[in-house]
């Protein structure tokens, strides 16, 4: 191969044509197809060298491990703690029954903060006329003392 520029001078290559040329130098070195993404270099000869290097590390690493993807060991540790959670939730649920929300004296959901449950009832004061009528007089009552004027 010669010693042309991954990137065509300037301008990158599209990345099927650098995968091209990955996966033809490394199946020119006899390395697998999972090896493609681990060649590295700007030109031919640079990707050579990663796939000779990639090659002698294989060779001396000694043989291969195999990895048992289907082993369910390393996913019992993983999802030990939720596993766990579920079967006390299942336990909790067969020896008391469903848990059920309380409820108040009228049998809606009772209220326990911002959990969405039940809201109380705002108060029904005077109609909004006299509410007002009343706060005018009780403000207008405080404006003449701050002023001085007795009423």
């Amino acid at each position: 191969m010669s010693a042309r520029t991954l990137d065509g001078g300037g301008e990158r290559a599209p990345v099927s044509e650098l995968d091209a040329l990955r996966a033809e130098v490394a199946s020119a070195h006899s390395l697998d197809a999972r090896t493609v993404p681990f060649l590295v270099g700007l030109s031919v000869e640079e990707v050579e060298a990663s796939a000779r290097e990639f090659a002698q590390l294989a060779a001396t690493s000694g043989a291969r491990v195999e990895v048992d993807y289907d082993d369910p060991l390393p996913h019992a540790f993983v999802n030990a703690r939720a596993e766990k959670r579920r079967r006390q939730r299942e336990l909790a649920t067969a020896l008391h029954g469903p848990r059920l929300p309380a409820r108040d004296e009228h049998g809606r959901f009772a209220r326990r903060g911002f959990d969405g449950g039940a809201r109380t009832p705002v108060p029904i004061g005077q109609p909004p006329e006299q509410a007002h009528s009343a706060l005018a007089g009780q403000l207008a009552g405080l404006s003449r003392l701050r002023s001085g004027q007795s009423l």
